[in-house]
Formats: structure tokens, sequence, C-alpha cells
């Protein structure tokens, strides 16, 4: 039996999917490409992180985002393999890509 994928809750940048039966729930990060309305979906870590190996899947040129709240822009890297969740939160912010 397959179960159909809801779009659940939804804020600017964090998007909750949660499958037909309501048990399992993923949250995922809406990244934007600049100057476009392009936009990828990422899935979240636990603990809030972004994988780098699940962003290069999406697209290889990608090597950094940009965290974007009221004017304010800041260039995030990645350490590890992961971008870690800002103190403020992902949903926060506007994200993008930069590559």
């Amino acid at each position: 039996m397959t179960s159909t994928v809801y779009r659940e809750r939804s804020q600017d940048s964090v998007i909750v999917l949660s499958d037909s039966d309501g048990e399992k729930e993923e949250k995922c990060l809406k990244i934007h490409y600049q100057e476009s309305l392009e936009f990828f979906e990422i899935p979240m870590e636990s603990d809030g992180r972004i994988s780098l190996e699940d962003v290069i899947s999406m697209d290889p040129k990608i090597f950094a985002l940009i965290v974007q709240k009221d004017g304010y822009r800041k260039l995030v890297k990645p350490k590890n393999g992961y971008w870690k969740e800002p103190k403020e939160k992902w949903k926060n912010f506007k994200v993008f890509f930069l590559h």
C-alpha cells in the first residue's frame, strides 16, 4: 500500500510534509535561487541541519547559502558536510543558494 504525502503546514522557509496516515512528518527548508522564482525544498535533519550532500544532489554548483532577514544578508558555508540551523531558526529567514 502506498501513502500520499501532504503539505501539512508551511511557514515562509520551512515546510512540513506528512504522509496520509499522519504518522511520518518531514520538515524541508525552502531554498531559493537569487533573482529567480525557482526554489528547492531540501529535507532537514531532526536537529534542523541541512546536508551539503542533499543540496549538491539538486545543483552541484552550490557551495554556500545566504540567509536574509529585514535587509540583513549573511553568507553561510557548510561545516563538516552540514549547514547548522541558525539560533533564530530557518523559518525566520529567506534562504538563497550561492553558486
